[in-house]
């Protein structure tokens, strides 16, 4: 559900940073941004959450406590200073990223989100036709995309 909201809330933002949910990737300018597998899953949770306060707590359930980290503190912190990096940020004045101190960050942003559809054949008749990532042609999940419950 929230995949969905996501792609209505961000889909007529323009700007120069795309975020692609298909293609799994951050590009700034056309370019690809090299952004590993934790940074890209927050990015896409606050961007999923845009203007809204995502809490320390919230980024802990949803991303961090996926693996077993014994101080969460020092690794959110880094996971969102290569967020940072990647959008050419800066913390002290804020374009992407806000931090509301003590509490968590807020995505503030322009970005545009593509779709995470693609076109995939049907053998069959030739048609296209747009398949979810991680779904058959029959349309049923094989995965699902971070943070959409």
């Amino acid at each position: 559900m929230c995949c969905k909201r996501l792609m209505r809330s961000t889909r007529s933002a323009v700007g120069e940073t795309e975020l692609d949910l298909g293609r799994y990737e951050l590009r700034r300018s056309g370019r690809r941004v090299k952004l590993e597998k934790k940074p890209m899953e927050l990015l896409i949770f606050l961007v999923s959450r845009r203007e809204q306060l995502v809490s320390r707590k919230e980024i802990v359930h949803e991303i961090v406590a996926l693996d077993l980290f014994v101080d969460t503190e020092p690794n959110i912190n880094n996971i969102v200073r290569k967020i940072r990096t990647a959008l050419g940020d800066d913390s002290a004045k804020p374009r992407f990223l806000e931090t509301v101190v003590g509490k968590g960050y807020r995505f503030i942003g322009p970005v545009r989100v593509i779709d995470a559809r693609y076109p995939q054949s049907d053998f069959g008749s030739g048609a296209m036709r747009a398949v979810t990532p991680g779904t058959g042609a029959d349309g049923a999940s094989a995965r699902r995309w971070p943070f959409c419950r």
